[in-house]
């Protein structure tokens, strides 16, 4: 189930919420159509890089989008005329507390609508679903209402790569708790499962930020785990930690880490060059000489990151395909899959990094148009597999019966009387 989550991209959905004032602050510096600004252009971006389905691209999103604060204005100018029609007298002591009221009344409404937009589209989804939410708040429509639909919605079969039941149990035990509890609502008590879901989206975007060695994603995954950790802070009662500091601790451990990765990936890319190498050579494929050259001249090009990455992961592809057809291994087909998937994804999010995606439907990604061939591929290569397979199966059975009737065929001494 884990790795169908992973590799299936062709059935992904998208929900974003927040961040609050601490990602906006950290954020601040930022351009609008950066992907590290909030996490609707994080979702946008993932959305129009992989082909995923957002809510941005339905009828209903993008009124949702475009419209929301002419929607609040709109509900709370309907309900302020509605009070100065009842006090005439703006100097009345009652008018200013009215209108307050009458103004909260009329975001209480916006909200409602763009909650039922939202849960609707939660209901509808299924496979699996991608979040972009560390950092939003106990009193955003994600946690008021996204988050108990996406529970109780049995079509989808996985968040953030992991089994949606894993999250199902968390959500039961603390509506279990809340009913305990009269004085708790139990809609707003669930910080348990909102946090477990956080957590899983940064396991998946940190593998997938050290696994290619981009700056960007590094830095962005940093960003939003120090969101996380502050929000998480904030909540349990802690003041909050000054802006400057954690700017610093985010760039300390940025630099560390992309460091680390791109060291990583080129030693591994270069040990697998001269693997490779070394074997064409004692095969009589390659000369020495050429051999060298070769290896030297794909070396040169490990400096940059990205085609490291890109090297070092078709490296590894190209094993897992010796082992489908040499050894018939039937797991090492999940491998490549694995591999394969990783690496198409990775490229088209590094390639459109920058792309301000806007509201338009994304056009059809690398990712859809190799999705049916390479399925085909895989079948194909899994269906050669299990055939070897069996045909080893097979001459092993014809050898054990052919030494069984050559046993019995041997005359055997009759016992003497």
């Amino acid at each position: 189930m884990r790795d169908k989550a992973q590799t299936d991209a062709r059935n992904i959905s998208v929900v974003y919420s927040g961040p609050q004032n601490l990602g906006r602050a950290l954020a601040a510096d930022l351009a609008d159509d950066d992907p590290t600004k909030n996490n609707h252009a994080r979702a946008k971006h993932f959305a129009h890089a992989t082909g995923a389905n957002i809510i941005d691209r339905t009828t209903a999103g993008r009124m949702l989008v475009n419209h929301s604060s002419d929607v609040y204005v709109l509900l709370s100018e309907a309900r302020k005329a509605e009070t100065d029609a009842r006090f005439p007298d703006r100097s009345d002591p009652a008018y200013n507390t009215a209108l307050q009221r009458a103004i909260d009344h009329g975001r209480h409404q916006a909200n409602c609508i763009f909650s039922l937009i939202s849960r609707e589209m939660c209901t509808t989804l299924s496979g699996a679903v991608r979040t972009f939410v560390c950092g939003a708040g106990a009193d955003r429509v994600f946690r008021q209402d996204e988050l108990e639909s996406l529970m109780q919605n049995r079509d989808i079969t996985s968040i953030n790569g992991v089994e949606r039941q894993r999250f199902e149990k968390v959500y039961h035990a603390e509506r279990i708790a809340a009913r305990r509890n009269a004085a708790t609502d139990e809609r707003t008590e669930l910080t348990r499962t909102f946090r477990a879901i956080c957590l899983a989206e940064l396991r998946q975007d940190r593998a997938q930020a050290f696994r290619t060695g981009d700056p960007g994603l590094i830095q962005d995954v940093v960003l939003r785990h120090e969101i996380y950790r502050g929000q998480q802070a904030i909540e349990n009662g802690a003041p909050p930690e000054p802006i400057e500091a954690v700017r610093v601790r985010i760039a300390e451990r940025s630099a560390k880490i992309i460091a680390f990765t791109q060291n990583r990936n080129r030693s591994e890319a270069r040990a697998g060059i001269e693997a490779i190498m070394a074997a064409r050579v004692k095969q009589g494929v390659l000369t020495s000489e050429h051999a060298a050259a070769l290896s030297a001249k794909l070396t040169e090009k490990l400096a940059d990151p990205h085609r490291a990455y890109r090297i070092n992961q078709s490296l590894k592809m190209q094993k897992a395909m010796e082992r489908i057809r040499h050894q018939a291994d039937p797991y090492a087909m999940g491998d490549y899959t694995r591999l394969y998937t990783a690496l198409l994804t990775d490229t088209q999010l590094i390639k459109h990094r920058h792309v301000t995606t806007g509201n338009v439907p994304a056009p059809e990604t690398t990712i859809q148009r190799a999705g049916t061939a390479f399925s085909d591929h895989v079948r194909t290569q899994q269906q050669r597999a299990y055939a070897h397979m069996g045909q080893e199966i097979a001459a092993s059975r014809t050898r054990q019966n052919k030494a069984g009737a050559a046993a019995n065929a041997k005359p055997r001494l009759l016992p003497t009387t």
